[in-house]
């Protein structure tokens, strides 16, 4: 699917009432989520367990 089909579907299920910048907040969520799947393929990610650790600063 295109970029411009991507966001012509997204669009499409948002309600008909749905503001210029809720369309954007949409957009803007499904570019992220894009982004971090991308970056979860590569296997840039971190395991959970890791990022709470990290996160809490439990360094055992």
């Amino acid at each position: 699917m295109t970029g411009k089909q991507k966001i012509l579907a997204a669009v499409q299920t948002m309600p008909e009432d749905a503001s210029i910048d809720e369309v954007i907040d949409r957009l803007w969520l499904l570019r992220k989520i894009e982004i971090a799947q991308g970056q979860a393929d590569r296997g840039e990610g971190i395991e959970h367990d890791k990022f709470m650790q990290e996160l809490l600063g439990d360094d055992e």
